[in-house]
């Protein structure tokens, strides 16, 4: 095993003991410590993470700047115990971010997505699909969050759902506020009185409840 395998290998257990989940971190970093110990280098250089990143030729910048960010991480760690080690600066090969321009549904649009699931089949797949609608309508929580939900999260009497967030630090709980439209019927059916809101509205309450830590690293 080369020097810096072990050094990988020392990086990753220390991270998944932080807490970590560390996403891709464990499948893409040892390509890079295997492409460094096929040159014969000992030490993470920026010219080196930098050629491995924009492998293979016609990569997309996207991909190959990911790939670098994930060396980053790695390189800190290593320059922490042997200054020998480079640390690929931000932004190296950054390429420009557009986020998408959301889609703001009107209250009368939403109504009509509830009701076209009615046309699925079969009966359970389209309560399954109005229940998931009407709780991110409601709510305005992540898709995530919302199929994350077990049954022990739902108090129907309360018309409670705790949503158990796993990046929600403990001592930071945050309460989603609704987005401005009426409690779906579905689930005013399901969760008995809804509660009311100070605008009028009929809501959902939603409490967070942190998990343990996690992170993409």
């Amino acid at each position: 095993m080369s020097t810096l395998a072990g050094q990988l290998d020392d990086y990753l257990r220390l991270r998944r003991g932080l807490g970590f989940q560390l996403g891709q971190h464990g499948s893409v970093l040892p390509g890079f410590v295997a492409y460094a110990a096929a040159n014969g280098a000992e030490a993470v250089t920026v010219e080196l993470a930098v050629t491995w990143a924009r492998l293979p030729v016609g990569i997309k910048p996207i991909t190959a700047d990911f790939r670098l960010s994930e060396v980053r991480g790695f390189a800190r760690y290593l320059h922490a115990i042997d200054p020998a080690h480079e640390v690929p600066p931000p932004g190296l090969l950054g390429v420009p971010r557009r986020r998408p321009t959301p889609c703001i549904y009107t209250p009368g649009q939403i109504a009509e997505i509830l009701r076209g699931t009615q046309r699925l089949q079969p009966p359970l797949r389209a309560a399954t699909y109005r229940t998931l609608l009407g709780l991110l309508a409601a709510t305005g929580m992540r898709l995530g969050e919302a199929t994350a939900l077990t049954r022990a999260d739902v108090d129907l009497a309360e018309g409670m759902v705790t949503v158990r967030h796993a990046k929600l630090r403990p001592d930071t709980p945050r309460s989603l506020a609704p987005v401005g439209h009426r409690c779906p019927p579905c689930l005013r059916r399901h969760a008995g009185p809804a509660l009311p809101h100070p605008a009028g509205r009929s809501v959902l309450r939603v409490r967070h409840r942190a998990g343990p830590a996690a992170g993409r690293g």
